[in-house]
């Protein structure tokens, strides 16, 4: 009995059994349409997205033509073999060729003189073999010709740039320095030719003042007796043969300063003007107290800070009244990152307002100098030009209940 309905079962699921592969075939094929859907689908996002990535490295390589065409700058670019692949309108404007006339030269043969050229193509062949050469970076001032024959001076950055499928290509920026150089070379020959002339002046200038100083005091011990008015004559003509002597020196430093630094090496002030100080008061019989503060170190030329320092601090023992004692403080005050100012600061008479931009120019001392005092009005102005030379100032303050204060501003 118990086998019965298991049989019945069987016989009635009989029928239903070739039904089974065609459900399963048809669950099949709906899973392959929907696997072709979804690869359909996602063919069409990688194309999409490919198109987009198309559309943006011709738009990007678009504007960089666009750069490229409208820069003032030569733009060059050569392959590995140092062939020219690119030349943009302000090359064709520098040197002369079109960029038909030169894509596919060789750029050295070109532009460069033959031993230049060797050294180019040694150059790119470093390059072409290790993937750095001394040809990257920036070349200033490289002499190359023009299509008329003339001489350029070419201020040159090359720089590499791989595509992706590994080739290198080197471009370079070319800046046309010809008249720039021409009137630099013009300058430092007119500064070379003040040079010679002025120690020239001094030489030619010196030698009558110093006899005429010889003179006067060979002549001041023949006047007799002391107090007729030729002894004050003489004692005059000593006194300016002197202020001409001192007027050329002042020149000579002047125009010793220069137009660059010689050096430039960190400096310990604080060493520096203690030294300047100790100098001046060997030198004086004043009743005199000068602090020095802790000074930051900087960067410069030594010579010349010291030059600078000891103006200041004469200028103190100079000016400050003769009925009073000199007081000098010379401190320190971080102005801005990088940035430093020394402060001289006095116990004499305050400035004019109208004065503090006038004692910086040459031969003027101010409406308020002391004219018994003497003075050639070159120090302040040479101690501006040494400020200037480092990258700063020296400006002058009046100091709160009475005084001066110079203020040099310099680079730490």
């Amino acid at each position: 009995m118990k086998g019965r309905p298991v049989a019945l079962l069987a016989s009635l699921l009989g029928p239903l059994r070739p039904l089974v592969p065609l459900v399963s075939r048809r669950d099949s094929r709906a899973d392959s349409r929907a696997d072709a859907d979804e690869a359909r689908a996602e063919t069409h996002v990688a194309v999409r997205d490919r198109e987009v990535a198309v559309s943006a490295r011709l738009e990007a390589e678009a504007a960089t033509r666009r750069v490229i065409d409208q820069s003032p700058d030569a733009y060059v670019s050569v392959d590995e073999q140092g062939g020219l692949t690119e030349w943009n309108p302000a090359a064709e404007e520098i040197f002369g060729w079109t960029r038909d006339e030169v894509l596919g030269l060789d750029v050295g043969e070109l532009l460069l003189s033959s031993a230049r050229a060797d050294l180019h193509r040694r150059q790119v062949a470093d390059f072409r073999a290790t993937r750095t050469s001394t040809i990257i970076g920036r070349h200033p001032d490289v002499p190359m010709s023009a299509r008329d024959g003339r001489l350029l001076r070419i201020d040159c950055v090359v720089w590499s740039v791989a595509d992706e499928h590994g080739r290198t290509s080197l471009h370079t920026f070319m800046t046309d320095v010809t008249d720039r150089q021409a009137a630099a070379d013009d300058l430092r020959r007119a500064d070379d030719d003040l040079s010679t002339f002025s120690a020239a002046m001094a030489h030619d200038l010196r030698v009558p003042l110093t006899v005429i100083k010889g003179y006067a005091e060979l002549l001041a011990h023949e006047v007799e007796p002391e107090g007729l008015p030729s002894t004050d004559w003489v004692e005059r003509l000593d006194a300016a043969a002197d202020r001409g002597v001192a007027l050329i020196d002042d020149i000579l430093r002047y125009l010793g300063v220069g137009r660059v630094l010689a050096t430039r090496e960190p400096v310990d002030l604080t060493t520096l003007v203690e030294q300047v100080v100790a100098e001046h008061l060997g030198a004086t019989d004043r009743d005199t107290d000068i602090r020095v503060e802790p000074l930051p170190p900087v960067t410069g030329d030594e010579r010349l800070l010291s030059q600078l320092f000891g103006n200041l601090v004469g200028n103190a023992l100079k000016y400050v009244p003769a009925d009073r004692r000199v007081e000098v403080v010379v401190d320190a005050v971080v102005d801005a990152p990088g940035c430093v100012v020394v402060r001289v600061a006095d116990n004499g008479d305050t400035l004019d307002a109208d004065d503090r931009d006038r004692i910086f120019s040459m031969f003027d001392r101010g409406s308020s100098a002391d004219p018994a005092v003497a003075g050639s009005g070159v120090g302040l102005a040479v101690s501006r030009r040494i400020a200037e030379l480092h990258g700063g100032d020296v400006t002058v303050e009046a100091v709160p209940g009475g005084g001066t204060r110079f203020c040099v501003r310099l680079s730490a």
